[in-house]
């Protein structure tokens, strides 16, 4: 069984996490950058603030399921997964109140930016 491992220049770089995640790889990662965003500690890795730290997970993160790892990749971060959080976003919008939104420019004119 394989984990990505992080490296301690800069850190993990989450494409890198969650394309290991899709690969049913758990990641071992420097919690820096998006790395909390990415790794769910004990379910798709853990993330570490120290080497000490790193040696004493890595029996933990080599006995997580690799399945429960790409199901929740697939939860996360595919495309699919995307459009679904766009198109909540889009019928939020449209859902708003259907009263026009003016906003004026720096000429004078107002703007109608009814949807």
């Amino acid at each position: 069984m394989h984990a990505a491992i992080p490296d301690r220049l800069g850190g993990a770089i989450r494409a890198r996490d969650d394309r290991a995640q899709g690969l049913r790889t758990p990641v071992l990662a420097f919690r820096r950058g998006s790395v909390a965003e990415v790794v769910e500690d004990g379910v798709t890795g853990y993330a570490v603030d120290s080497v000490e730290e790193a040696l004493s997970k890595i029996d933990l993160v080599l006995s997580l399921d690799r399945a429960q790892v790409r199901r929740r990749f697939e939860q996360r971060f595919t495309a699919e997964r995307m459009v679904q959080d766009y198109l909540k976003v889009y019928a939020k919008l449209i859902a708003r109140d259907e009263e026009p939104h003016v906003y004026s420019r720096a000429d004078g004119d107002d703007l109608d930016m009814t949807l």
